[in-house]
């Protein structure tokens, strides 16, 4: 029932529960250091402070001492495992990193549990130790909110029985207990929600950055943002086109005509070749990556011009182009400047030509 309401308020074709989660773990681990090792360094402090107060021959400080120790280790070695996965980039980048997160999370609310049973079994303590680690994680650690809420319940069923057991029934503290999981479950819903939406619209925000606002094809920034991640496999040829005489057509129709030119020819383009081969280069000029070889998109090029060429204006149009092919020692931004070369050559040649390199 959660996971259908999760759905229903989120938009499922962003991101699922899982691949979100994912994402919002990778995003957030950075800041979880500060925590982990917050919670190392009380833990040591609780076993020095432990050791030279304590009465070490009663059997349950040993208990207490031994929790505090498995604490310590369990944060500190989650911190290392962070650490760790932010050097190697090909193990951050694994989903299995946010099961380090859920173990955790498992782990500190089951100490927590333990350390609450020991207080109220044994010292007639309160639940405060359970209550505080079950907030703090539902507010600290992003984690797939099913799981959060689902181990955050197993642990409010446990108290309310503890407190049965204790009290010989219910009460008010069995009460306490319920509203206090209803609120922390809220908090990890809302919690979810918010990171959510704001990641939502930062990648829109991101992917509006990244289109010409004509044409809606890549812009330059997106071939930068390409560029930085070296990301062109699959890559053949790269062509660079533009239209002949836009400047006349601009000047004969003014830039309504330009517009619909630019237009007409990013629709063609997009019969050709897919969206992520196509950006809009600067003013009349396009770049293409395509993944076909430099004959295959020689041959799209010339079907473009002529059926361009069947379309009525004062001013005929056509494109001219420059084809280069990448080459294994070659950066990809000479191939680039290659094919804006020959584009150049094409256009000294005449009009509705394309050069290629090879």
């Amino acid at each position: 029932m959660i996971k259908k309401l999760l759905g229903k308020l989120t938009k499922e074709d962003f991101l699922s529960i899982r691949e979100f989660t994912h994402k919002q773990y990778r995003k957030a681990a950075k800041s979880e250091h500060v925590i982990l090792r917050f919670i190392t360094g009380m833990e040591v402090f609780m076993l020095i402070f432990g050791y030279f107060n304590y009465n070490h021959k009663n059997p349950l400080m040993k208990v207490y001492m031994s929790l505090y120790a498995i604490l310590a280790v369990a944060s500190l070695g989650t911190d290392l495992v962070l650490s760790a996965a932010e050097r190697n980039p090909a193990l951050y980048e694994r989903r299995r990193l946010s099961l380090v997160g859920y173990t955790y999370h498992t782990l500190i609310v089951a100490w927590g549990l333990t350390i609450t049973t020991l207080d109220v079994r044994h010292g007639g303590g309160s639940y405060w130790v359970a209550a505080t680690v079950m907030m703090a994680v539902s507010v600290f650690l992003n984690l797939n909110p099913l799981h959060s809420a689902a181990v955050i319940v197993s642990a409010g069923i446990y108290l309310c029985y503890l407190s049965c057991d204790t009290n010989g029934g219910f009460s008010t503290g069995m009460m306490n207990i319920i509203i206090f999981i209803l609120i922390d479950v809220t908090v990890i819903l809302k919690n979810y929600f918010t990171l959510y939406n704001n990641m939502y619209m930062e990648t829109k925000l991101k992917e509006l950055s990244m289109r010409d606002g004509l044409t809606g094809l890549n812009n330059r920034r997106a071939l930068d943002e390409r560029i930085a991640e070296n990301d062109f496999e699959g890559v053949k040829a790269i062509a660079i086109t533009d239209i002949d005489d836009f400047k006349q057509i601009n000047d004969t129709g003014g830039h309504v005509n330009g517009d619909n030119a630019l237009l007409r020819v990013t629709a063609l383009f997009r019969e050709y070749f897919n969206d992520r081969e196509l950006i809009r280069y600067g003013g009349d000029e396009f770049l293409i990556l395509s993944s076909f070889d430099d004959k295959e998109t020689l041959e799209r090029l010339k079907k473009v011009n002529r059926r361009l060429s069947r379309v009525p204006g004062d001013v005929p149009l056509h494109i001219s182009g420059g084809i280069s092919v990448p080459e294994p020692m070659v950066q990809i931004t000479d191939t680039i400047k290659m094919a804006d070369a020959l584009l150049y050559d094409a256009k000294r040649e005449g009009k509705g030509r394309f050069f290629t390199s090879k």
